[in-house]
């Protein structure tokens, strides 16, 4: 039996949540802030706020600790950790507020036997996995990547690793805040598989031939590249999952 299937979901539905449990609370009410002004932003045909996901110090920012430091492996399992997160009676509020939108992806994946393993896996919470030489977040070839895209499909994720398809197309380098970084202009079922699976990623760089949006940096319109590349959530940085804006 996998230790890890018991072990990962309390990890990260348990202990993260009480760790993330403040901010997670704090960031849920200002949500709910921003969900009132977008209603006054609707109504006149203006922009609305973003809602802020995974804010620091929250149970998503200490479930990434664990995995950087080997306490839990890559691989999530929503539903799991969302039931685990409530076997600690601290933890149901905070569950609801860090942990909706993957639970609403993990209905998907009912089928999942970590979900029935969750439960008798108490006295796991605590065990370490040894250093996750597969998952290496400190790698140097994933520190300077920024994406705003985080959902992934399972089933895509595996077929890139049965068909050994690893290409990452990023970005030149472009200066942000101070700071280096490539955007994942796309192939990220192929990064994740390339992680899970212990490969290296095959990364390449494109050009305003290949991808117009480029132009834009080229140009220095770097906002405007950041606009136009927008996926499914806020800018964040790949090797430590924390939002960037």
């Amino acid at each position: 039996m996998d230790t890890n299937k018991i072990t990962d979901p309390l990890n990260r539905g348990m202990v993260a949540g009480i760790l993330g449990m403040p901010a997670d609370m704090v960031n849920m009410l200002r949500n709910a802030g921003r969900s009132v002004q977008n209603l006054t932003l609707m109504a006149q045909n203006k922009p609305t706020i973003p809602m802020q996901q995974d804010p620091a110090y929250g149970q998503e920012w200490w479930g990434n600790k664990l995995a950087q430091f080997g306490y839990v492996s890559p691989n999530r399992n929503a539903m799991a950790e969302f039931a685990a997160g409530l076997l600690d009676p601290t933890g149901i509020a905070d569950n609801l507020a860090a942990k909706a939108p993957m639970l609403v992806q993990g209905l998907f994946n009912l089928g999942d036997p970590s979900m029935l393993s969750a439960a008798g896996g108490l006295l796991g919470v605590t065990a370490r996995r040894g250093p996750n030489k597969r998952n290496n977040l400190q790698a140097s070839d994933l520190q300077d990547l920024i994406s705003s895209q985080k959902f992934l499909d399972r089933k895509i994720v595996a077929q890139k690793i049965k068909d050994g398809i690893f290409d990452v197309y990023v970005t030149p380098k472009f200066n942000l805040d101070d700071r280096e970084v490539r955007a994942i202009t796309d192939g990220h079922h192929a990064l994740e598989a390339a992680i899970r699976s212990g490969n290296r990623p095959n990364f390449i760089e494109q050009t305003a031939s290949e991808n117009d949006r480029i132009g834009l940096l080229n140009s220095g319109n770097i906002d405007d590249y950041l606009r136009a590349a927008y996926h499914d959530s806020p800018w964040y940085d790949f090797a430590t999952k924390v939002d960037l804006f």
